[in-house]
């Protein structure tokens, strides 16, 4: 999957125009199975800022627009939620090798600490 730079309107404005297609999508994203679909709902039903989210990119990925494409996709209205959770979850598993949030940032919940 290649990391594309979602524009202002469409963060704003979503879709799910630079989400994988479901059939791409392996088994585990599809049945939240992998610990990033976990990291991800948790982080969307807790409400939290994004300035929460701490991300370290893998080699060549540039972290900003990898981050957009995911709040693009998890924002947009136009497909069914699983498809969200679970394209979220590929898209963090597949662009960083780490995800957390931050300390400061809430209240520490280790149920909610991601990989690290």
């Amino acid at each position: 999957m290649d990391v594309v730079n979602p524009s202002e309107p469409e963060v704003a404005f979503p879709t799910a125009r630079h989400a994988p297609p479901w059939d791409t999508i392996p088994r585990e994203f599809q049945r939240g199975e992998h610990p990033a679909c976990d990291f991800i709902m948790s982080f969307f039903f807790r409400v939290l800022p994004w300035s929460a989210l701490r991300l370290l990119p893998k080699p060549g990925v540039t972290a900003a627009h990898a981050f957009r494409m995911i709040q693009e996709t998890i924002g947009a209205y136009n497909i069914p939620h699983e498809h969200k959770e679970a394209a979220c979850g590929y898209m963090l598993a597949e662009f960083f090798t780490s995800w957390w949030i931050d300390s400061d940032s809430s209240d520490n919940d280790r149920a909610y600490r991601g990989v690290k």
